[in-house]
């Protein structure tokens, strides 16, 4: 991205987010993190998928910097 091809730089991200299957990381927040109640514990799989999606999105964040001019970053 270097301003004015936002819309084929867009287009080209969103292909390569939908190939890696990971085009939700940008049109969803971050899940809250997972918190037990008192008395409770955080079942591990529901922690391993909190997991799972910070590193799906700081993947994706990661690429989009990447293909930005450094001016724009």
């Amino acid at each position: 991205l270097n301003g004015p091809n936002f819309i084929d730089w867009y287009r080209q991200l969103s292909l390569v987010l939908s190939i890696e299957d990971k085009e939700n990381y940008l049109e969803n927040p971050i899940p809250a993190a997972p918190i037990a109640s008192p008395g409770q514990q955080v079942p591990p799989a529901d922690l391993a998928a909190h997991a799972a999606w910070v590193k799906g999105q700081k993947e994706v964040a990661v690429l989009v910097l990447l293909t930005m001019d450094l001016e724009i970053q």
